[in-house]
């Protein structure tokens, strides 16, 4: 089996994914932009080869490194990272290079964009908070009446918490519309105070749960 796993070396600790896999017999085939000497010898242990690329945000470069992996040991069989940061990319090397395991790029809509989510949400019977795709200040004073203040906006394809707003009030959301980036796509919501609770873990091949844990 063909494994590729991007950027094996960071997070640090993702190593063991590579590791553990290359124990069971597969071929792990890492693509960083870490050169090779840099990598910790742990890292370059649990890889069957490393392909250097400057930039793993430069497409080409990663697409190229797939390419070379695909000629020198034949079909490839999984891509991953276990990043969300590289969900767009590992999509989009599945659909180019047609890798059948894990979502290829036109799958992946409800995985990345909040309000795709929430379209899950309603469909399965999940509460969730009201939402509005942002358009103008007109439309969102008009959804702010509905569901009053404090709302938060964030990016509506967005990792983490960069660019989240709350606003409290009407100067507040007028130095969002100023200041907002105007190539990013917004959600804003309603505020819903509470706790958040997390649940996670892991399940076998027959979809039972051997590892969780949850948080307050």
């Amino acid at each position: 089996m063909n494994f590729i796993f991007i950027s094996p070396h960071f997070p640090y600790y993702f190593y063991n994914f590579c590791d553990r896999l290359k124990k069971h017999g597969v071929h792990v085939l890492g693509i960083g932009d870490s050169p090779y000497l840099q990598l910790n010898q742990q890292v370059k242990n649990a890889l069957t080869e490393y392909y250097y690329v400057p930039s793993l945000e430069n497409y080409d470069d990663v697409y190229r490194a797939v390419g070379f992996f695909t000629f020198k040991y034949g079909r490839i069989h999984w891509i991953e990272s276990q990043n969300e940061y590289w969900l767009e990319t590992e999509a989009k090397l599945r659909k180019d290079f047609n890798i059948t395991t894990g979502p290829k790029i036109d799958d992946l809509e409800w995985m990345k964009y909040k309000s795709k989510m929430k379209e899950i949400y309603q469909k399965a019977g999940i509460p969730y908070a009201r939402y509005h795709l942002v358009e103008n200040m007109e439309k969102a004073q008009a959804f702010v009446r509905e569901v009053g203040y404090p709302v938060i906006v964030k990016p509506d394809n967005g990792v983490g918490a960069s660019s989240t707003y709350k606003l409290n009030n009407d100067d507040e959301l007028q130095f969002f519309f100023v200041h907002r980036d105007r190539f990013t796509p917004f959600i804003m919501e309603e505020f819903v105070p509470g706790h958040v609770e997390t649940f996670d873990g892991i399940a076998d091949e027959h979809q039972q749960v051997i590892l969780s844990s949850s948080h307050v």
